[in-house]
Formats: structure tokens, C-alpha cells, sequence
């Protein structure tokens, strides 16, 4: 296929009509070079795609496919008989044949041929198998003297071809409808789905916020029981602290009158040993039985600051440690009454002696 790129720039744009009826012709002296050029445009239907294939068969043989956007041009040899496909993938294919063989007794002029073709899309459930024939046939008048319409092919095809177009482009349009419709119930579908994932989503949100509070609550009157559990453990431990000082206070004055009596006791006795000699010796001797009871109580009250320190850990050890100390004490004054009364006694018995 030669491209006449000095005189046309070579475009197409992808559409889908009928091969174009009017023809422009013009001719050129030049009859050793002389050629048959052909140019228009093609342009794709009811699209904004551009652009599509041109394609020779000259003679039964095909030629290499050039793309083109818009317009284009092309030379053809005289002499032979060409098939000038017009393609786009997706569209239907049209088909010119152009017969460039002359009579005999006509010398070869450069001549100029012009048309448009449109494309139409291609339409699922409408046939257009005749689209395999051409939709026009060119080829030399002898009677005009130039190249144009072979009229008889033309009324047989033209209006099997309108018809034909018209319900492709009818097709196309229920088919852009129906998708337009789509569309519109997908984009219904989509805002319903969106608003109910907004709604889901409000509901979640909803629902976390009010488990949040709800965590926040329970955390809070934790907290709140965790307090009134350590003030009544504190309140408790005072409660226990103060029994115990009230424990230790009567232990200590129980022991302080012990110790009172024993020192009264022991004046009682240094009293009476002053009479007599005896007396004294057995005073003496209740003296050192007394500072031996002062050693014990002074012991118990070792004993009572050891069992001091013991409370702490004991409430228990030290009301064992009291009752202890009251039993000891009691044998002790039990013990002293014993001795005192064996002392005067004694002193008695010494005195009815001496009269």
C-alpha cells in the first residue's frame, strides 16, 4: 500500500456509517506516472475512540495494515482490482472495491477520489454478515469518462445497508440504554450497600461507645470498692491497734499494783523485824523473798515488753501472755500472803517466847 503523504495527511477516527456517496475527482497530465489516489476520512460512531486500519487487497493479495486516525490517502496502480478494507476491533467492517483497469483506447490520467466512511459498533444479536461484501464499488465510466459508482451495485445494496445500519444503531442504542440503566441500578445498589455499612459503622460506634462506658463504669466502681476496702481495712487495723493499747494499758496497771502492793508489803515486814533480832532475820529474809518477787516482776515486765512487741503480730499471743502474767501475779501475791502470814506467825511465836 503507497501512502500519499505529500498531498494528505493520513488519519482516521474509529466511527460506524455507510461508505459516503459523493465522489471528488480530479486529474493530472502526468501519464507516466500517473496514478489513481484516493482520500477522505473515516471516522467510529457514537464513540470517542479514534483511530483504525486500512487494509489493501490488491489483486486477491493483502497488503500490510496501516493505522490512521482521521483522514487519509492512498495510491493505487492502474490496472488492477483493489478491495480497501476499513477495520476496527469492537466495529463492522466496510468494504470499498475499486476497480482501476481501463479500456484500452484510455490513456492513464492522476486521478483524485474522495470519501468518508463511518464505522458503526458492532451490536450481540444483530447480523451483519453482509458487511462481507462491499457496501460500493468504484470503477471507470467510460460513458462519463471518469471513475464513479457502479449504480446498478449500488441500488441493490443501499437500501439493505440502511436498513441494516439503522438497526445497528438502534441495537447500539438499546445497548447503551440498557447499560446507562445499569449503571444507574449499580450506583442504587452502591449507595444503598455504602449507606448501610454507614449505618453498620453508627451502629458499631454506637456500640463501642457504650461498651466503653460501660468498662468505664465497672472500672470506676472497682476502684471505688477498692478504696472502701482498703479504708475498711485501715479503719480495721485502728480498731485492732486501739484494743490492743487498751489491753496493754490494763496489763500494765495490773502489773504496777502488783508491784505497789509488794513494796507495801515489804514495810510491813521491815516494820516488824525491827523488834527483835529474829524478827529481822526473818524480815531480812522476807526482804530478800520480796526482792526476789521485785526480780520476777521485774522479769515479767521484760517478759510483758517482749510480749509487747509480739502484739503487733498477735492479738491472740497476747492475751495469752496477759493471762500468763495475772495467773503469775496471783501466785505471787498468794505467795507473799503465805510468806507474810508465816512471818508473822513467826514473829508472834517469838514474842510469846521473849515474855
Amino acid at each position: 500500500m503507497h501512502l500519499n503523504t505529500t498531498s494528505r495527511k493520513l488519519n482516521i477516527a474509529a466511527a460506524a456509517l455507510l461508505f459516503a456517496g459523493s465522489l471528488f475527482f480530479s486529474f493530472q497530465l502526468d501519464a507516466q506516472n500517473a496514478v489513481l489516489s484516493i482520500g477522505g476520512k473515516v471516522a467510529l460512531k457514537n464513540t470517542k475512540l479514534k483511530g483504525a486500519n486500512i487494509t489493501l487487497v490488491k489483486d486477491g493479495a493483502s497488503q500490510t495494515p496501516v493505522e490512521v486516525t482521521n483522514s487519509f490517502a492512498i495510491d493505487l496502480d492502474y490496472g488492477s482490482q483493489y478491495l480497501v478494507k476499513f477495520e476496527k476491533e469492537g466495529f463492522v467492517t466496510k468494504i470499498i472495491s475499486i476497480d482501476t483497469r481501463l479500456p484500452k483506447n484510455i490513456t492513464p490520467k492522476s486521478d483524485y477520489i474522495e470519501f468518508a466512511v463511518d464505522l458503526l459498533p458492532k451490536t450481540e444479536g444483530v447480523d451483519v454478515e453482509m458487511f462481507n461484501n462491499p457496501v460500493g464499488k468504484i470503477k471507470y465510466n467510460t460513458d462519463a469518462g471518469t471513475f464513479g459508482y457502479d449504480t446498478d451495485y449500488s441500488m441493490t445494496v443501499k437500501q439493505k445497508i440502511a436498513d441494516k445500519e439503522l438497526e445497528l444503531v438502534k441495537a447500539d442504542a438499546q445497548k447503551k440504554q440498557e447499560a446507562e440503566q445499569k449503571d444507574k441500578d449499580d450506583a442504587k445498589i452502591k449507595a444503598a450497600e455504602k449507606l448501610r455499612q454507614q449505618q453498620q459503622a453508627a451502629q458499631q460506634a454506637t456500640l463501642a461507645k457504650a461498651q466503653l462506658a460501660a468498662e468505664t463504669k465497672q472500672n470506676e466502681e472497682a476502684k471505688q470498692r477498692t478504696i472502701a476496702d482498703s479504708l475498711r481495712k485501715v479503719e480495721e487495723q485502728r480498731q485492732q491497734q486501739a484494743l490492743l493499747a487498751v489491753k496493754e494499758e490494763v496489763h500494765k496497771k495490773m502489773v504496777q499494783d502488783s508491784l505497789r502492793r509488794a513494796e507495801e508489803d515489804k514495810a510491813k515486814i521491815l516494820a516488824s523485824a525491827k523488834a527483835k533480832a529474829e524478827a529481822a532475820r526473818i524480815a531480812e529474809e522476807t526482804k530478800k523473798r520480796v526482792e526476789e518477787q521485785t526480780r520476777l516482776a521485774t522479769a515479767a515486765k521484760a517478759q510483758e515488753e517482749a510480749r509487747k512487741l509480739a502484739i503487733a503480730d498477735s492479738l491472740q499471743k497476747v492475751e495469752v501472755l496477759r493471762q500468763q502474767a495475772i495467773a503469775f501475779a496471783k501466785s505471787q501475791e498468794q505467795a507473799r500472803q503465805v510468806a507474810t502470814a508465816d512471818s508473822l506467825k513467826k514473829v508472834q511465836e517469838l514474842a510469846k517466847k521473849t515474855s
